[in-house]
């Protein structure tokens, strides 16, 4: 019902109202950012190694050592990376998280962002740290909170099942005796399907 000054009573036309004192209550949510699909980042690793020298000479013709001319084992330190890749605004999250800990890719990797293809068996995944928050409106229904996902891999040139050995300066592949099945410590997993990673 129109006032006698004129103004409209608030929630009428257009007009505007005028109080000494109100009470008002504001419903508002926060926009939940949906831009970030993922972020990806490199860290340097390595390995540390130990090459028995039983097999090594101090001698350029072969010949073996003298006595009390042993020869030391044999440091080596492989160049790694630590690939991190995160994932935002998941609704589920991926089946291999747990499962898939401490196994290597089965097939070629290629990151999103950076561009570097990781062969098959040089991925070697580490676990993941998943988040989410839920708040008074998440107990609401009012919105439904999303999954973040970080996960690490590491890095390595040559397959994670070869081995360094006294005859030789690459990493090679081992047998067992008898049956020459080959020795395959570290499983490996489809990481696009399991992890929601790139192929």
């Amino acid at each position: 019902m129109p006032r006698p000054d004129g103004l409209a009573t608030c929630g009428e036309g257009g007009g505007a109202s005028i109080y000494e004192v109100a009470i008002v209550t504001v419903n508002y949510s926060t926009k939940f950012n949906t831009n970030t699909l993922m972020d990806e980042s490199l860290e340097p690793s390595a390995q540390f190694i130990t090459i028995s020298g039983s097999n090594f000479t101090w001698n350029s013709d072969g010949s073996g050592p003298s006595a009390g001319d042993e020869t030391p084992d044999v440091q080596k330190i492989i160049r790694m990376v630590d690939w991190n890749v995160t994932l935002y605004n998941l609704s589920s999250l991926p089946s291999g998280l747990i499962t898939m800990m401490g196994d290597v890719n089965s097939a070629d990797i290629t990151s999103s962002t950076l561009g570097c293809l990781f062969p098959a068996e040089t991925l070697l995944y580490l676990g993941g740290s998943p988040s989410r928050t839920f708040t008074a409106q998440d107990a609401s229904g009012i919105t439904s909170p999303f999954w973040r996902l970080g996960m690490k891999f590491t890095v390595k040139k040559d397959s994670w099942n070869k081995f360094y050995s006294q005859g030789s300066d690459d990493a090679r592949s081992l047998y067992r005796k008898g049956s020459g099945d080959p020795v395959i410590p570290y499983h490996r997993s489809n990481f696009v399907t399991g992890l929601n990673v790139n192929g």
